[in-house]
């Protein structure tokens, strides 16, 4: 919850300051960036405590990510954003199913440092991304009919 109500207010300061290209951005590649460093970081950890410190700073930081993505759907979206979120959340749900069954064969195979090698490879593919992102670009522009 504080994860995603810091990001939130920190996308709405960051977007008064540098616009809604960069402040958009920002949050989402901070995340990632910060999310990545973390999953790398778990598998040398030995404390059980250090380690679920840095789990529940995983979900922190993915959390402060959302407020920005939420926004971006409605950025790009304007009266589409249904169906921008639509899609977002239809490969987003199919990226954690296929993840999901991942981890566990994983976890069979007692491979828990690759669990966190890929999680740590997605994070740093999503802070990339969000470096492309232009929040200021809409997917179908007012007045053109959608695709």
């Amino acid at each position: 919850i504080f994860g995603g109500l810091l990001g939130g207010a920190t996308t709405d300061r960051l977007v008064n300051a540098y616009g809604l290209r960069w402040g958009r951005r920002l949050p989402g590649m901070i995340a990632g960036c910060c999310a990545c460093l973390l999953y790398l970081t778990a598998p040398y950890l030995h404390d059980l405590w250090l380690f679920v410190g840095v789990m529940i700073a995983i979900s922190f930081t993915i959390d402060f990510g959302l407020g920005a993505s939420w926004a971006s759907y409605q950025d790009i979206g304007g009266r589409h954003v249904a169906s921008v979120l639509g899609v977002g959340n239809t490969w987003g749900n199919l990226g954690a199913a296929v993840f999901a069954w991942l981890i566990g064969f994983l976890a069979q195979q007692k491979q828990w440092n690759t669990v966190f090698m890929i999680a740590a490879i997605a994070m740093a593919i999503n802070a990339i991304l969000w470096s492309q992102f232009d929040a200021t670009r809409p997917v179908v522009r007012e007045g053109e009919a959608p695709a």
